[in-house]
């Protein structure tokens, strides 16, 4: 093999692990329907996207927490989260066993906005010190995206009440923009 040919080779090899990590990181917005379908299997997996959702809320508190002044906003917004939990389990109901467990294929995207508000939690998250490759930010953003497409694929909520619910309550608020 001549120098020539050998860096072309390397560059092949950069130009497709950059390709890849970009792939990879588009899957992250979107989870396959194999992880969804997981997650909408029964009552037991369905608790676990509400637990992502529930410390994806702690973790933005925690990051964007900068004084005792706070703590009655983050807490008056309790409810509504509550509100919404309630709605995403009557749309679990709904949705359960509706997907194809062995499917890797990427799930369509959310609304925009919604969709929009996925990625902004991995950046936000990166900002408070979650590397966007951790496991922890991987459970937190499939927990989320699940969550919203509970809520807005069921027809419990449409897409628009959905968003107007995040971008009206604390800590959620931060994934608008």
């Amino acid at each position: 093999m001549n120098r020539r040919e050998v860096l072309l080779s390397g560059a092949v090899l950069v130009l497709s692990s950059v390709r890849s990590a970009g792939a990879q990181t588009a899957d992250l917005f979107r989870p396959s329907q194999r992880q969804v379908a997981e997650l909408l299997a029964n009552d037991s997996s369905f608790q676990a996207v509400l637990l992502g959702v529930e410390a994806l809320r702690l973790n933005l508190i925690l990051g964007a927490y900068s004084g005792p002044s706070e703590v009655e906003m983050y807490a008056s917004s309790r409810p509504s989260f509550e509100e919404m939990k309630a709605e995403a389990i009557d749309g679990f109901k709904v949705l359960r066993g509706s997907l194809n467990p062995d499917s890797n294929e990427p799930m369509k995207e959310l609304e925009p906005d919604l969709q929009k508000s996925v990625q902004r939690s991995f950046e936000i998250m990166s900002k408070f010190g979650i590397p966007p490759e951790a496991e922890l930010m991987r459970k937190q953003a499939t927990a989320f995206w699940t969550f919203l497409y509970t809520l807005t694929e069921s027809g419990t909520v449409s897409p628009l009440s959905v968003r107007d619910w995040l971008c009206g309550s604390s800590p959620f608020d931060l994934l608008c923009g």
